[in-house]
C-alpha cells in the first residue's frame, strides 16, 4: 500500500498527472495506492503507449486493427466528465441509472471501437452471493442489446458470474451503432496464468455461447505479456516498463507476470 498513490505509477510528469487528475474527478472509485490495483497496471501500460503514440501498433498485436492513434478514454472520463456518446449510449439503450465505468476505450473514428475489460488478480466471474442480483440487473443489457446476443445462453452466463464481460459486449456493440464504427472488439486482457489460477475460458464459456460473434462484433483474449512484450527496448520509457513489469510482485515475491 502506498501513502500517495502516484508512487505506484510510472508516468507522473506534469502532463499525466493533469491528465489522471481529471479523469479522477469522474472515476467513481479508485485503489491505485494499492500494489495489485488493476487501474495502476492499466495506466502503467496503456499510457506508455500513448505517449509514445503506439497505441495502434501494440494493440495490433492483440487484434487487427486500422492504422493512425485511437481517441483513448480511460475508465469512460473525457475532458472532466462521463464521455457523452457513452452517457447518451446507456441512457438511450439500456435506461442505465447510474453508469458502469469501462477500463479503456479506444475509438477510431467511423472505423473500429474497443472496449478493453482489464484483469489483473482478479476473476473474470462474480462471486456466487450476488449473482440472483446480475441476473436481474442484465435484463436491461439483454433486452437493449437483444440482435447481439443468444437469449438463453446470455443469462447462462450471468448465472455462471460472467455479468460484467455482458454488459460490456452489450453496452459496446449500441456503442459502436451510435458512433458509426463499422466494427467492434470486446478485448479480455489478461494474465498468461489466468486462465489456470482462475478455472475459466471466458471465450468458451461467455463469448461463443452467449455473443452472436462475427467479423463485425468480436470477442478477444489477450495477455498484458505480450501488450508489454511489444513495448520493445528502444528508448528509456519502455526500458521503464519493461523493468517494472519484469520486477512487478506477487504474493510471496512470486513474479507477477510469466515472461519467458
Amino acid at each position: 500500500m502506498y501513502e500517495d498513490f502516484y508512487d505506484n505509477l510510472l508516468w507522473r510528469d506534469s502532463e499525466d498527472r493533469r491528465r489522471l487528475d481529471a479523469i479522477l474527478e469522474v472515476k467513481r472509485e479508485s485503489r491505485m495506492e494499492n500494489e495489485h490495483s488493476e487501474d495502476a497496471v492499466t495506466w502503467n501500460v496503456f499510457r506508455f503507449f500513448e505517449r509514445r503514440n503506439l497505441l495502434s501498433s501494440a494493440l495490433g498485436n492483440l487484434f487487427p486493427c486500422p492504422h493512425g492513434e485511437p481517441l483513448a478514454i480511460f475508465w469512460t472520463a473525457r475532458d472532466r466528465c462521463v464521455w457523452d456518446p457513452y452517457r447518451s449510449c446507456c441512457k438511450k439503450h439500456f435506461s442505465e441509472p447510474v453508469l458502469s465505468e469501462l477500463d479503456v476505450i479506444f475509438m477510431w473514428p467511423q472505423e473500429m471501437l474497443v472496449i478493453v475489460e482489464a484483469k489483473f488478480r482478479s476473476s473474470n466471474r462474480s462471486d456466487p452471493s450476488v449473482r440472483s442480483e446480475e441476473l436481474r440487473k442484465s435484463e436491461r443489457y439483454i433486452q437493449g442489446a437483444s440482435q447481439y446476443l443468444n437469449r438463453d445462453k446470455a443469462y447462462d452466463s450471468v448465472r455462471d458470474g460472467y455479468y460484467q464481460l455482458l454488459r460490456n459486449w452489450a453496452i459496446g456493440t449500441r456503442l459502436k451503432e451510435d458512433l458509426g464504427c463499422k466494427t467492434f472488439v470486446l478485448a479480455n486482457l489478461l494474465r498468461k496464468r489466468h486462465e489456470h489460477i482462475h478455472h475459466e475460458d471466458p471465450l468458451k464459456q461467455f463469448a461463443q455461447p452467449a455473443c452472436k460473434l462475427s467479423s463485425e462484433c468480436n470477442f478477444v483474449v489477450g495477455y498484458w505479456e505480450d501488450l508489454i512484450g511489444a513495448a520493445g527496448t528502444c528508448h528509456s520509457d519502455s526500458t521503464l516498463l519493461i523493468s517494472w513489469a519484469r520486477n512487478k510482485s506477487e504474493l510471496l515475491g512470486k513474479p507477477a507476470f510469466d515472461f519467458h
